[in-house]
């Protein structure tokens, strides 16, 4: 009788694991498609409250792409306003890139937030390898600063920004 008892105890437990498991496979999916992801492009660029300039003043950075495609479309990046600064998408020797002017000859530190949800639809796996900045450089840079990045596997990318030649320090200590 002991047995008895004992093995329904052992059969219930299996077939409680065996139903919770089925359920939490079938609601597990469902909450992560109700619940996307995002994109989040930070542009942050300091120290500029210790120089002036022109007064309209471009610093042109990157856009962030994924497969080969913008994140962020054009509309989503142009004519928004950040502090002092303004977002536009220029056209350089290199492509389309989202260059912030300034509005006054005082500068001040640049801090830009794009944000964007993110919703495949399905649950899927993306490759982070596949994630860069626009534009790819193949060759040397010549009068702009450039940067390398890498994932994590170490393969890399080369991008590049402008800043102005003609910046001014509002003093000697400016850096």
């Amino acid at each position: 009788m002991a047995s008895l008892t004992k093995l329904k105890i052992l059969f219930l437990a299996a077939a409680v694991t065996v139903i919770l498991m089925f359920f939490l496979t079938l609601f597990g999916v469902a909450w992560i498609n109700s619940n996307p992801g995002y994109y989040r492009y930070t542009v942050t660029i300091g120290g500029l409250s210790n120089y002036i300039d022109e007064p309209v003043t471009d610093i042109i950075v990157p856009m962030p792409m994924r497969d080969g495609e913008l994140v962020f479309s054009e509309e989503e990046l142009q004519y928004r306003q950040f502090g002092n600064w303004k977002s536009v998408i220029v056209v350089t020797p290199y492509g389309k890139m989202l260059a912030f002017q300034s509005v006054g000859t005082n500068l001040t530190d640049v801090h830009a937030e794009f944000f964007k949800n993110f919703d495949p639809g399905e649950l899927r796996l993306t490759d982070p390898q596949n994630e860069s900045l626009s534009p790819l450089m193949r060759d040397g840079l010549n009068s702009s600063a450039g940067w390398n990045s890498s994932t994590q596997d170490g393969s890399g990318y080369t991008s590049v920004l402008f800043l102005p030649k003609d910046l001014v320090p509002l003093n000697a200590n400016a850096t």
